[in-house]
């Protein structure tokens, strides 16, 4: 499966589109030697690695096949490492998270307005 693309980004995740998957989010997750990671139970809704110079941040939004529950996890990182072992999923209320003004600890207000416009688009008509 292929993740939707963010308008203005030309990919949700880094690397080409044909990269957008599920696989490749685990992959960052598990780099520079940590355990593989098994994300098989993430319908991933939203991801998105911002990587400006020297430095990583990452929002992934999915929704978990096992419980039906929506859950977030946000990442970061310095140039000398990556994303590994910062997979640690948080539950989300839907009705706060389509509110919320930054979704990265970046203050870009045009990265983080794409990614909130990809939030509401993937959360609309969901109720909790």
């Amino acid at each position: 499966m292929t993740l939707p693309l963010i308008k203005g980004f030309e990919s949700t995740w880094k690397g080409p589109a044909s990269a957008n998957t599920p696989g490749a989010v685990a992959s960052e997750f598990s780099n520079y030697g940590s355990d593989p990671i098994d994300i098989d139970y993430a319908d991933i809704k939203v991801a998105v690695y911002d990587t400006p110079p020297y430095e990583g941040q990452a929002f992934v939004l999915f929704r978990d096949t096992r419980d039906g529950k929506f859950y977030e996890v946000n990442a970061s990182h310095c140039s000398c490492y990556g994303l590994e072992d910062q997979w640690q999923p948080e539950e989300v209320v839907v009705a706060e998270i389509v509110k919320r003004p930054r979704y990265l600890y970046s203050d870009d207000a045009m990265i983080n307005g794409l990614i909130r416009v990809a939030v509401i688009e993937a959360l609309e008509g969901v109720t909790q």
